[in-house]
């Protein structure tokens, strides 16, 4: 009884560490260099790090066990909302993250412009780049959806070929 208490334990801690590195809201610039061992498999000795915000072809995402199958399927933020927030996404904030820019920029030019929150590129910047950013696992041969099945429907209904989100990745 002793040992598979213990083993909860040791389960509950590495649930906690990757809970703790999935939601730190990192810059993109320096998600390289945290520490990102994420959990340890003993069965496999397999590593799981997390390897930050990454651009991920979408065509190598596992997207069959989504329960999103229509813009009827969007409830928390309307389709609609969520097409322009990808139109934002490509034609500030993407570009300007590959020029090094950070959460504070958008909050800055929002600011400026008289935008809120709710409407703002901090907002997208968030959704991609922050602490709701896409959650994806890659275990060496497909991408693994954790979270972000609806901006995942929208990246391919509108074409896209890559999306940022953040990689949880297999390493043995």
């Amino acid at each position: 009884m002793a040992e598979i208490f213990d083993d909860f334990e040791k389960t509950k801690t590495e649930h906690q560490q990757v809970e703790k590195n999935l939601h730190r809201n990192l810059r993109p610039d320096k998600l390289e260099q945290e520490p990102s061992i994420v959990k340890e498999n003993d069965s496999n000795k397999a590593t799981w790090v997390d390897s930050g915000i990454k651009n991920v072809p979408l065509n190598k995402i596992d997207v069959s066990d989504s329960y999103v199958k229509s813009p009827e399927d969007f409830k928390k933020v309307p389709h609609n909302e969520m097409v322009n927030g990808f139109k934002v996404l490509e034609e500030e904030v993407r570009p300007d993250v590959e020029k090094g820019a950070t959460a504070d920029r958008f909050r800055v030019r929002d600011q400026a412009r008289g935008i809120e929150y709710p409407n703002g590129s901090q907002r997208v910047y968030d959704a991609f780049y922050g602490h709701d950013a896409i959650r994806l696992e890659y275990d060496g041969e497909k991408y693994r959806v954790i979270n972000g099945y609806h901006r995942l429907y929208i990246a391919q209904e509108l074409g896209l070929s890559t999306v940022p989100a953040r990689v949880i990745e297999q390493h043995t």
